[in-house]
């Protein structure tokens, strides 16, 4: 933790602290593993011998007894005063899981026979050196300048690669410029004699609709709205995640925004199967795609205040001039996880993901994947996405992008043509092993399950561009003597008769029986990638 300048700071607020919380929460560097060094900026700095490992543990830990479900220990210690008890007694029930389990593991385990659990959470610094604070809000002007910053500089140094001819939809949102501007439709066709379709930018919108019941809410384009809609809409009669999509895009300067509500003629059957079509090529060709993760459903907006955790405040006892203030910030484990693993190490946006619902939803799958640029808004915290690396608005820097490698793939095929020279047998055995992560779409939500192909159109138009293979239904004809060798390792329980009855009569239709697609389990191949590709293209 870099020192700060010599400053006052506010002694009270450690003050607000009962005893356990206080020898738990603030930290003493009185021990043998703290030592005063240097910042790279050669001032002086506390570190930790233990600095460069995975985590580092300061124990022994005091245990707090309560009993569940009052917690009237907490409740006494937070009602006088203790800054801490009352953040987590006071935790919303909505969004809160108390779990708490009694288990037995090896003495070896830390010289430990039993162990009750855990209260996990990040430590935000002032500065960077633990991790940074985020702002309270998400369009907060140092969170705002943060993102500009970064899509500034994805543009400038990845080399990612860019359709080979421009495009844009049929139709998008004219956001406006500031909040008196009422938001409106645009047709892009009566703009083509217009100077302003030359170099024009638009954001996109990849979100969670949610139940059907909360879709039939949400404001929508329909044949006798399109009028009204190109004059204006107001603000206010616009869903809340839509509505902090626009805020967003004048924030960041971007005019034009594409939602599939808005710029998709909803029950408009012909206009929908042509704009379906299309939907790789909105994604792949938009400047960036918002994605908020922390809304469930259109209803649900993401702009709020951020949870601000528990400011403490650090004086070493080492050197007067190191001090600072850090924030813990309550975090969660993965309760289905392995309970000797208490402390959850995964990079913020992960954790982001996984807890969200967009991340479950079918269509996201190939949004997320086409898009050049994601911007994801967790509760805590804003991430920039691209196909080489990950950056959270904490600092933290992941370069192990989920599927970044398929992504890559893909928008090298949206960037140049591949003619026969390209299509070596090691570099065709890399991409169609790729296309297997595709499956990952057949365990995801789908409103309706018709739509899954639709929701894998534009990746697989790339691979057939790439490969310049034949696409059957989720498989490909080169490896289809492969691909058809399949099993499901959690077959549906039942007797033959059943199984049979279904494979012949699904309902819905969705793909051949003898596709993955027609199934809603898991399967897997029998035969692996090594073995597949053999001869030449």
């Amino acid at each position: 933790m870099d020192s700060g300048e010599a400053e006052e700071f506010d002694s009270s607020i450690n003050d607000r602290l009962c005893d356990v919380c206080w020898e738990n929460i603030v930290l003493d560097d009185s021990g043998e593993e703290f030592y005063e060094g240097t910042s790279c900026n050669d001032e002086p700095t506390l570190r930790h011998s233990g600095e460069g490992d995975d985590g580092i543990f300061l124990e022994p830990i005091r245990f707090w007894r309560d009993t569940l479900p009052d917690l009237p220990m907490m409740a006494e210690s937070s009602a006088a005063g203790c800054r801490y008890r009352y953040e987590i007694f006071d935790t919303d029930p909505g969004w809160a899981l108390w779990r708490c389990e009694v288990y037995a593991v090896e003495p070896a385990i830390h010289g430990l026979d039993k162990r009750i659990g855990a209260l996990y959470f990040d430590i935000e610094s002032s500065n960077s050196a633990v991790h940074r604070k985020t702002a309270p809000e998400p369009l907060d002007p140092a969170s705002v300048e943060w993102l500009q910053l970064q899509l500034r500089g994805c543009n400038d140094d990845c080399d990612h690669g860019k359709p080979e001819s421009p495009f844009l939809p049929t139709r998008l949102i004219h956001v406006g410029q500031n909040e008196d501007d009422l938001p409106r439709l645009v047709i892009v066709e009566n703009m083509l004699n217009s100077c302003t379709i030359n170099g024009l930018e638009y954001a996109a919108l990849t979100y969670c609709w949610g139940s059907k019941e909360e879709a039939l809410k949400q404001a929508k384009t329909i044949k006798d709205t399109i009028s009204t809609h190109c004059q204006g809409v107001p603000l206010s009669s616009l869903s809340p995640v839509v509505r902090d999509t626009i805020k967003v895009c004048r924030a960041l300067g971007i005019l034009y925004l594409w939602v599939d509500t808005f710029c998709i003629i909803q029950g408009d059957n012909v206009d929908w199967d042509r704009e379906s079509r299309m939907m790789g090529q909105i994604y792949s060709s938009c400047y960036v795609t918002i994605c908020p993760l922390s809304s469930r459903s259109c209803l649900q907006g993401y702009l709020g205040p951020r949870p601000q955790g528990l400011e403490v405040e650090f004086q070493s006892s080492r050197h007067e001039y190191i001090r600072e203030t850090y924030r813990l910030v309550f975090s969660s484990i993965d309760i289905d996880a392995d309970p000797r693993w208490a402390v959850d190490r995964r990079p913020a946006q992960r954790k982001d993901l996984d807890k969200s619902s967009w991340n479950k939803r079918g269509w996201t799958f190939q949004e997320s994947i086409l898009s050049p640029h994601m911007i994801c808004f967790g509760p805590n915290m804003s991430h920039f996405v691209c196909e080489n690396l990950i950056k959270s608005e904490n600092g933290y820097i992941d370069r192990k992008v989920e599927h970044g490698k398929l992504q890559v793939i893909i928008r090298r095929a949206l960037g140049r043509p591949y003619n026969e020279s390209d299509r070596s047998v090691n570099s065709m055995a890399s991409v169609y092993e790729h296309w297997d992560s595709v499956r990952v779409i057949q365990r995801r939500v789908w409103t309706y399950r018709e739509d899954i192909f639709p929701g894998l159109a534009g990746i697989a138009q790339a691979f057939a561009a790439i490969t310049g293979d034949t696409y059957l239904a989720g498989l490909w004809e080169h490896c289809l003597h492969h691909e058809l060798i399949w099993y499901m390792p959690r077959p549906p329980v039942g007797d033959l008769a059943s199984l049979l009855h279904s494979l012949q009569h699904a309902d819905p239709y969705i793909a051949p029986s003898w596709s993955w697609a027609s199934q809603t389990t898991y399967q897997e191949d029998v035969v692996g990638w090594q073995q597949r590709l053999r001869g030449s293209y």
